[in-house]
């Protein structure tokens, strides 16, 4: 118990070192990781913008947090201060969050401190949310990314590996756990180039590294800018499929 803890510590110190912070809307306002005594974990990131990515498991999704929700979300990460609540950590039963700042909390959910309970009561609504948009976009959208695609386009949407590398950041917590396999992801790319929607197709890896694999393909992904579709010249909307490749950490 008191390894696991020290080791979450750890990982979470090392992450909030080389966490980013600022005016850019792709920084990071939380990075929260669940962990639990299964064999699966939980993701949940949310950028300074509002885009925001869950990941339970082998499944997750991309979605979109605005008006006064994330005001909210903003003003209780805005006001909490970093901390580790050593007496009443639970090995089986434990959440990491990074924010931004960056500050760090390592928190059993079951027993917050006073000072963690406005953002714990956030993240959990925003968790409730998270998992209704994540099964309403897989559900919604599965069946056109499994549809023939387009005949009459002239491309389909595309993108450099090297600009997808380039995009992903492997945590200190997949590196510890030494995380590796490949994740399938569906996207929806605009006639812009930017990424509307996306969500997971397929996760091959195992346990605990399944979500944060996807939270790290996801995130490539959406920041990514792509080449996109082409129909009678002009670019159009269309979806593609992408396969995230994540090697064993050295």
């Amino acid at each position: 118990m008191i390894r696991c803890v020290s080791l979450l510590l750890l990982l979470l110190a090392a992450t909030a070192a080389a966490a980013q912070s600022g005016p850019d809307p792709d920084a990071t306002l939380i990075d929260a990781t669940f962990v639990d005594c299964t064999d699966t974990t939980e993701s949940l990131l949310v950028l300074r913008d509002g885009r925001t990515i869950y990941a339970h498991g082998d499944r997750g999704a991309v979605m979109v947090i605005t008006g006064a929700l994330l005001n909210d979300l903003r003003r209780v990460v805005d006001s909490a201060g970093s901390g580790v609540d050593t007496k009443d950590l639970d090995s089986c039963n434990t959440l990491g969050v990074i924010l931004e700042g960056p500050r760090y909390l390592l928190i059993n959910p079951r027993r917050p401190p006073r000072e963690a309970r406005d953002l714990l009561n956030r993240l959990e609504r925003l968790r409730q949310y998270a998992r209704r948009k994540m099964k309403g976009t897989i559900d919604h959208f599965t069946d056109r990314v499994e549809a023939e695609p387009d005949s009459t386009m002239q491309a389909l949407p595309s993108v450099a590996p090297a600009e997808i590398h380039r995009k992903i950041r492997l945590s200190p917590i997949a590196k510890e756990w030494r995380c590796s396999g490949s994740v399938i992801v569906a996207a929806m790319i605009a006639p812009e180039g930017n990424v509307r929607q996306a969500f997971i197709r397929q996760v091959r890896t195992r346990g605990k590294c399944s979500s944060l694999l996807s939270t790290m393909a996801l995130r490539a992904v959406l920041l990514a800018t792509f080449e996109p579709a082409v129909k009678n010249g002009r670019p159009i909307l269309s979806w593609v499929e992408l396969e995230i490749p994540f090697a064993r950490p050295r």
